[in-house]
């Protein structure tokens, strides 16, 4: 029977301080808002008004990155652009990584206002506190997670039977469709988990283009639920925020749970040889 290896203490210390930096203060307020309204906060309408309307754009912001997100990854993965164009675009795809949130609802919110010189097409569009609005933020700072996650795995598969196809007289979209995809399946449902959980977390952007959401139907006006905690940590302060943090905090790990589900699931794919 092999003894269970042990982790060595270089690496040992440095994992321990990380865990304990990132999972203590979560910990501390999910003990804390057990006693502070957790339970209340899933009984509030306007609470679970709020999480249903973001998730639901986190939802639809990851299925459009999936949508454009993977034939873009495609692309750049297997240098389709000529010369320096494909990292010009790339760069310009992971932009959104490294650009301040509040300033991208800010870019956002320009874009469709009477400043633009876009404002004569963009101008009818309602963006603003919409469900439209908030789908757009989500998906502009969530996108790149999914292309860059899809990207690397294009990267890994084998090229060859992509050839194949191609000399059995596929063209590049059936080869994409009937070769790529099938082998990226895994990948492809990760990275929409990964997206729509960032998407989720997002505060910045949508408290810019969409504060609160007028007119939905069924519901009327709704804040999304980062919205919400801010405005009521605003208003009423730590005490009474503090449940619906812990409320909302477990709520956003529903992602992350499924992500680690379909990690743990084995996927048939081709890699590069």
């Amino acid at each position: 029977m092999s003894r269970p290896r042990r982790l060595p203490l270089v690496f040992a210390v440095p994992l321990a301080v990380l865990l304990l930096v990132l999972l203590v203060p979560l910990a501390v307020l999910l003990g804390l808002s057990a006693g502070h309204g957790l339970l209340a906060a899933f009984q509030d309408p306007a609470f679970l008004a709020s999480v249903l309307v973001t998730f639901a754009g986190a939802g639809l912001a990851a299925a459009l990155a999936v949508l454009l997100g993977t034939p873009s990854a495609y692309a750049l993965a297997r240098g389709l652009l000529p010369g320096r164009l494909g990292a010009v675009v790339e760069a310009a795809v992971l932009a959104p990584l490294t650009v301040p949130h509040l300033v991208a609802g800010i870019a956002l919110l320009l874009m469709f206002s009477p400043l633009s010189p876009l404002y004569a097409i963009l101008g009818p569009v309602p963006v603003v506190d919409t469900f439209l609005g908030l789908t757009l933020a989500f998906f502009f700072v969530s996108s790149p997670y999914f292309v860059s996650g899809v990207k690397e795995s294009v990267a890994k598969l084998d090229p060859r039977l992509e050839l194949a196809a191609r000399s059995l007289g596929a063209g590049p979209g059936e080869t994409f469709a009937r070769v790529v995809v099938p082998n990226l399946r895994g990948p492809i449902l990760e990275s929409f988990l990964l997206t729509w959980a960032r998407a989720v977390s997002e505060f910045g952007s949508i408290a810019v283009l969409a504060y609160f959401l007028l007119g939905l139907p069924f519901l009327g006006t709704v804040m999304p639920a980062s919205n919400f905690l801010w405005a009521l940590y605003q208003s009423e302060g730590l005490g009474v925020v503090l449940g619906y943090a812990g409320a909302f905090l477990l709520v956003s790990l529903i992602p992350l749970v499924l992500l680690q589900m379909v990690k743990a699931r084995p996927w048939t794919s081709t890699s590069t040889a």
